[in-house]
């Protein structure tokens, strides 16, 4: 998904923004990442 792929390579505490299909946008904040084994 395009908001999938904005994620790639961020870190802990990085943000995206992006518009929903409505045009309201939206935050998505990093607040952890887990490394399955």
């Amino acid at each position: 998904t395009p908001v999938g792929a904005g994620l790639i390579g961020l870190s802990v505490g990085q943000s995206i923004n992006w518009p929903d299909r409505g045009g309201i946008e939206h935050r998505l904040t990093i607040v952890a990442v887990d490394q399955p084994q």
